[in-house]
């Protein structure tokens, strides 16, 4: 039987490692719920603006956000941004802090409907007419010093 020993060795490492190769594509559960699963941050957006876009790479990495719906805070003060393009896909957004920074044009923000706060203050280049559009468009509370004089 010593003979056999080594053969039915390999035979059982071979059996176990096609095993453990065969089942790469299931999820292991506990109750329902995910036993280490990795979770997959959200990447499926595209910016224009290379400071948006890393700004929401952050803030999505750090609270782990697996799908848009989940973002509903951003603060991108003093981050360069200049455009918001892109920005729409984030429909659940409630508060926005984008102020010190480089935006003339705010028109995105009327397509988020959900939002409650903006913040818009420090942004130079921002018109008071785009401000007062925007608030005509949004029922959200804006900050902006734009129109104060």
């Amino acid at each position: 039987m010593t003979n056999n020993t080594p053969a039915i060795r390999f035979i059982l490492a071979a059996g176990g490692l096609m095993l453990l190769t065969a089942c790469d594509g299931y999820r292991l559960t506990l109750n329902e719920a995910p036993v280490n699963d990795e979770r997959r941050i959200f990447s499926a957006y595209s910016m224009q603006d290379k400071a948006l876009s890393k700004c929401v790479a952050s803030v999505l990495d750090d609270r782990g956000s697996q799908h848009a719906g989940q973002l509903t805070q951003l603060n991108c003060s003093h981050e360069g941004v200049a455009s918001l393009a892109g920005l729409q896909i984030f429909s659940q957004l409630r508060h926005l802090d984008l102020s010190n920074n480089r935006l003339a044009d705010v028109r995105v923000l009327e397509q988020l409907e959900m939002l409650e706060v903006i913040d818009l203050r420090k942004n130079a280049e921002l018109s008071c007419q785009q401000i007062e559009q925007l608030r005509a468009a949004s029922k959200a509370k804006i900050k902006a010093d734009q129109c104060d004089n």
